[in-house]
């Protein structure tokens, strides 16, 4: 099944993009709201105006999170999952909806669908030409350690989303 809703992005328009995610899914961390599953088939970008405006859908898999809740049970996107639900068995929700980030840029930058086994497998390549800043934020996002992973406040302070 070819899931890809979007088509691949100029890294400034990527950078438009983001930002906006970033700082709705900050919004719903601080509401206590855990998505679970940002992917670009969750996310409606209006493009009416002169800046395109990112609304987050598809909240049924969606739960309220008490802070440093621990997940046994993987609910979203399967080739989407973080890489410590295949080592560990467990996620969190901070470190998961950064995962998701880098993943809704990989492949909003990228021909292709990302898949979780494939990158911990070092099989998907990526752009050259990405600025320093925005591989950077890119590498931050898809850490494979999630302690080691920003926080979704961190993104929003980072170098690339300025």
């Amino acid at each position: 099944i070819h899931r890809r809703k979007w088509r691949i992005l100029p890294e400034d328009k990527a950078k438009v993009i983001l930002k906006q995610l970033v700082d709705a899914a900050k919004h719903l961390e601080d509401k206590h709201i855990f998505h679970r599953d940002i992917k670009s088939e969750n996310i409606l970008i209006e493009t009416g105006s002169d800046v395109p405006r990112v609304r987050i859908i598809d909240f049924g898999l969606s739960c309220f999170v008490k802070e440093r809740s621990l997940y046994r049970v993987f609910y979203g996107t399967d080739i989407y999952s973080p890489p410590e639900w295949y080592r560990q068995g467990c996620y969190r929700c901070g470190p998961t909806t950064v995962w998701q980030m880098g993943v809704v840029l990989y492949e909003a930058l990228h021909v292709g669908d990302f898949n979780t086994t494939g990158f911990l497998k070092k099989r998907l390549k990526f752009k050259s030409r990405l600025s320093k800043r925005c591989r950077d934020f890119l590498d931050a996002c898809l850490t494979r350690v999630p302690e080691m992973r920003p926080t979704l406040e961190d993104l929003q302070h980072h170098a690339w989303l300025r």
